[in-house]
């Protein structure tokens, strides 16, 4: 189970009630705990009381679980930025290759080197993201999304290896495949990729709690598909605002979970 968010309900930090409510009820099993002092057990399952009255909060998992998550988001955003360093490292030495008339294949070499870099990073970070916490009680922990994520994340380390050695060694017909069923399978994981992210992130964020950062997040999940597509159509600049809104949402993450690491240092 996973409690709603509600500022009225009090913060993360606060101590559990001197009694449950009539709304609180067991993580683990869903007992009804009304009237139940917080230093009892669970009369269905036996879990402490107070640890459901305090909530699958991550301020209240392990840090070590925490910093993980942080690092994921760190190392999402640093391939984010990585990748637009690319991009414009590879224009400057295009024009000034072809300023000076210099042959820039090996700087395009060196961009797709690059590129590959952060494309791990990325991937790592992911798979760091969505690591399953140990210490949640009850159902809903997230996992759809989560594993999905997860499964997404081993797909296209896959495919990046896969096409790697298709273009560095092309041993056999039977490896390569036509460019138009790659491009859809591409496409495929990517989408599918990012709707699962964007749930992720969703259930993630009631956890820490943060009401905004999850509407963002719903929200990207239409508005990010209408720019990479309708946006197109206007000089391109539909695709760059959706990577521009989708780096604004890992920095919030990122922040916000380095906010809950330095709550549980205190």
């Amino acid at each position: 189970m996973l409690e709603p968010m509600s500022p009225g309900e009090g913060s993360p930090g606060d101590p559990p009630a001197a009694a449950a409510t009539d709304v609180a009820a067991c993580l683990r099993c869903g007992y009804a705990l009304r009237g139940l002092a917080p230093d009892g057990m669970c009369p269905e399952c036996g879990t402490p009381i107070e640890r459901s009255l305090r909530g699958n909060f991550l301020v209240y998992s392990d840090p070590a679980y925490v910093r993980w998550l942080h690092a994921g988001s760190v190392l999402i955003e640093a391939a984010l930025a990585a990748r637009v360093l690319l991009i414009g490292a590879l224009l400057a030495a295009q024009v000034a290759a072809g300023a000076t008339g210099w042959s820039s294949a090996p700087l395009e070499g060196a961009w797709k080197l690059g590129n590959l870099g952060a494309s791990a990073a990325a991937l790592a970070g992911w798979w760091a993201l969505s690591a399953p916490d140990p210490a949640f009680l009850g159902a809903g922990a997230g996992s759809r999304a989560r594993v999905v994520v997860r499964w997404v994340v081993c797909i296209t380390a896959g495919m990046s290896i896969l096409d790697l050695i298709v273009q560095v060694a092309p041993l056999s017909a039977g490896l390569s495949v036509s460019t138009q069923a790659r491009v859809l399978v591409w496409l495929a994981v990517l989408v599918g990729g990012f709707l699962a992210e964007m749930l992720y992130i969703q259930w993630l964020t009631r956890r820490l709690p943060d009401r905004r950062l999850h509407r963002f997040a719903g929200t990207m999940l239409w508005l990010a598909p209408v720019l990479c597509t309708i946006g197109v159509l206007v000089c391109y600049i539909g695709p760059i605002a959706a990577y521009v809104l989708y780096w604004v949402l890992i920095d919030r993450l990122r922040s916000r979970l380095g906010a809950v690491l330095r709550l549980q240092a205190r």
